[in-house]
């Protein structure tokens, strides 16, 4: 009998513990849960505050860039001309454009400027922007560079928007064969530009040249000098000039012809046909010929020599620069190239994002504008009892610095 008590009692001992160890373990679980809830709580509460504080960016980065995207919109009203009519769809359109290019907004508007200046506004100036945001794009040179060539070679030529398309797709052509880039260009046409229109020669013989002599490695600033000289000693030669083209048998009249008739290139061909038939070994005596006729300014020669090649350089700089606007056009070919191109793809999916905070900014706008309209008057009125009371605003600033560094004393 004592030993089944005693076994009884070990047995309930032994129940006892098991049970108090399987609540110990209980209430550990239930801790360790309790800890990972607080923290699970901890972190999502510092997850939606850093969304908070992202959104509160994001909010305040929208309105700046719709600020400075409708303040770029208003330049194209006030120094173009838009209208408040026209603008909005207009700002619908340069954001088109630039999630396509990748090119700002506000980049792409300001760019437009020199357009509406020079006449091409609305749908023009934005046929014209598209196609210089796409050969910008294709040549990773600024906008607004490509879009003040395309304008110089338009408004010395006289041309509309509709040849703007053509137009660049020659620029990039010639670019390409050794003229450099849209800023050489720019540089060199709204010199020459004007006064090779006035004598009719046409712009693929007047850029053919410029690629050629890129190409000799003449800079785009001495070519520029260089046909700038060569074009006034063909249009009013000079006594020297005329001797010259008398010694080959020609004058002026024919080689005026030929420029007018066929242009630059042919009329280069003409004077290279008769220097070869009267020197056909060159020497000293082409070279002086060559030297009345052209002066001796680097570049100018060989723009009539590289016509002797084997490679016919210049002719088929010129046929290239031709052929360039055939089919989809050099533009387009260039610029769907450049969108396969990583860097690009970022950039237009930043104009993207940039876009979508536009138009979050722009639907935020009207009500900041009621806060500052009705908070205007209020913060002028104290600025102006500030201006009338600097003594008394002193000591009450005195008096606010003094408390505010006792209280961190006492604290």
């Amino acid at each position: 009998m004592v030993l089944d008590a005693r076994d009884q009692a070990a047995a309930v001992l032994r129940d006892i513990e098991r049970t108090v160890r399987d609540l110990t373990k209980a209430m550990a679980a239930a801790a360790e849960e309790s800890q990972r809830l607080a923290l699970g709580l901890t972190v999502a509460a510092g997850g939606l505050l850093t969304v908070g504080l992202g959104a509160a960016a994001f909010l305040k980065a929208s309105v700046d860039e719709a600020a400075a995207y409708e303040q770029a919109l208003s330049l194209l009203i006030t120094k173009g001309h838009e209208t408040q009519e026209t603008i909005g769809a207009i700002g619908e359109r340069i954001l088109a454009l630039s999630r396509a290019t990748g090119f700002a907004g506000t980049e792409l508007a300001q760019a437009m400027i020199p357009l509406e200046q020079a006449g091409y506004s609305g749908a023009d100036g934005l046929k014209v922007l598209t196609v210089a945001a796409m050969a910008a794009e294709a040549t990773g040179e600024p906008v607004a560079t490509a879009v003040g060539t395309i304008r110089t070679a338009l408004a010395s030529y006289n041309l509309t928007a509709n040849d703007s398309t053509a137009v660049t797709d020659m620029m990039l052509a010639a670019i390409k064969e050794g003229a450099g880039s849209f800023g050489g260009l720019q540089s060199a046409l709204s010199v020459i530009g004007p006064e090779a229109a006035a004598m009719r020669i046409p712009l693929k013989d007047l850029l053919a040249i410029i690629a050629d002599m890129g190409r000799q490695g003449v800079s785009t600033s001495v070519a520029t000098k260089s046909l700038q000289f060569m074009l006034q000693e063909l249009q009013k030669p000079s006594a020297a000039a005329q001797e010259a083209l008398s010694e080959i048998g020609l004058t002026q009249a024919q080689v005026a012809n030929e420029i007018s008739s066929k242009g630059l290139v042919p009329a280069l061909q003409l004077i290279h046909e008769h220097l070869t038939q009267k020197f056909p070994q060159g020497g000293a005596a082409a070279n002086q010929v060559m030297a009345m006729l052209f002066g001796n300014v680097r570049g100018l020669a060989g723009a009539v020599d590289v016509l002797a090649d084997s490679e016919g350089k210049l002719p088929a700089i010129e046929n290239a620069i031709t052929q360039s606007t055939q089919g989809a056009g050099e533009t387009m070919k260039d610029w769907q190239i450049a969108q396969s191109n990583l860097n690009n793809q970022i950039r237009e999916f930043n104009a993207t994002i940039q876009s979508i905070a536009i138009y979050v900014g722009q639907a935020l706008l009207p009500v900041l504008k009621g806060w500052l309209a009705t908070l205007g008057p209020a913060i002028a009125s104290m600025a102006e009892w500030v201006a009338q009371h600097k003594g008394s605003v002193a000591v009450i600033m005195s008096v606010a610095a003094a408390v505010g560094i006792l209280g961190g004393v006492v604290l």
